[in-house]
């Protein structure tokens, strides 16, 4: 038997605090793809709707590819959570699904238009792993997760990005060109993200008073 143990809030952190105060309304969103399922609609719109989800609105390709999403992350936390595997059967699993994060950030770090010190696009495979990583069914496996981190040679596990490696001098086994798909939850963020952005920001410095947020518009 492994020893499970309480998780924590934080959504990359790897062990619980047991004293935070739950209530029995709060729902925890892990990530873009949970709030989309979960986000109620508009009042103006309950009389277009089948059901009370606002995604049943959304075209049949958005439908399919939040379907793909979930069937993806069911089977990859089934993986790292299998019941009745040896510990060490379970931390190979782990450590061959970091290897693949890894990889996909690697990847993603490479793709043309990203330049140093910018954030990395994230891909759907990436999306996938550490969904399934970091969802409360793997991360009860904390024995496991230990064991991982020592054949890592890590000094700390505190969150899912102290177990990559993201250094590498060996040649990626992937051709030249070769790219992932993006994220579909990425681009929603970064269009909820510009929407949440002013038109317009106030220039103590100008006699003008405002002016226009090129941020928003690059």
């Amino acid at each position: 038997m492994e020893i499970l143990e309480v998780q924590s809030r934080d959504k990359t952190g790897w062990t619980f605090l047991t004293d935070l105060p739950i209530t029995q309304d709060e729902v925890i969103i892990q990530n873009i793809y949970f709030h989309l399922a979960l986000v109620e609609p508009s009042s103006l719109l309950s009389d277009l709707l089948p059901s009370d989800r606002l995604i049943c609105l959304a075209q049949p390709s958005i439908r399919t590819m939040l379907y793909c999403f979930d069937e993806a992350r069911v089977w990859a936390t089934a993986i790292l959570a299998q019941p009745g595997i040896s510990m060490e059967a379970r931390a190979r699993r782990m450590d061959i699904f970091l290897q693949a994060l890894e990889l996909c950030r690697i990847v993603s770090a490479k793709t043309d238009g990203v330049t140093a010190g910018s954030s990395v696009v994230r891909s759907f495979v990436e999306a996938v792993l550490s969904t399934a990583i970091l969802s409360p069914e793997s991360r009860m496996f904390q024995r496991a997760w230990y064991h991982t981190a020592i054949q890592r040679r890590l000094s700390s596990m505190d969150t899912l990005e102290s177990f990559l490696r993201l250094s590498r001098t060996d040649p990626l086994p992937f051709s030249p060109g070769f790219k992932l798909a993006v994220d579909f939850g990425w681009m929603i963020e970064r269009l909820l993200e510009l929407i949440s952005m002013p038109d317009t920001l106030i220039n103590t410095g100008d006699a003008l008073g405002t002016v226009v947020n090129f941020e928003k518009r690059r």
